[in-house]
């Protein structure tokens, strides 16, 4: 694992957008599934009330008991889902992976500063 980071830092990101493209569009397909999942739920919702269901049809039983089972699969999940859109895959802006600061190398932000002061003191 060590040699694969290092030979990914050692190209500029570009060339790693280029090689895991692919792997980058199934990252987004994933990120954006619960939000799918939920419209098309909702659509289907709009379509079963148009549909004229006998009083003893299995459809119309699984439809009755359809929100408990999905409640209860929510919740039963290891992790709960996130429903965003995710940003497409781009190539990155900058040539190189660290930014280099010109002004005061030695100097942390306030952010900075506070974040390893946590870590100090962990």
């Amino acid at each position: 694992m060590a040699l694969h980071l290092a030979q990914t830092l050692a190209e500029p990101p570009a060339q790693f957008h280029l090689r895991f493209r692919a792997a980058r569009w199934r990252v987004a397909g994933r990120r954006i599934t619960p939000l799918v999942a939920a419209v098309l739920a909702l659509l289907g919702v709009f379509l079963i009330a148009k549909l004229d269901l006998g009083e003893g049809s299995i459809w119309r039983l699984l439809m009755f008991h359809s929100p408990p089972i999905l409640l209860m699969t929510f919740f039963c999940m290891n992790e709960l889902p996130r429903f965003e859109i995710p940003p497409l895959p781009r190539p990155p802006k900058n040539p190189a992976w660290h930014a280099t600061h010109t002004r005061n190398p030695g100097a942390t932000s306030h952010r900075g500063q506070a974040v390893q002061e946590t870590m100090l003191r962990r």
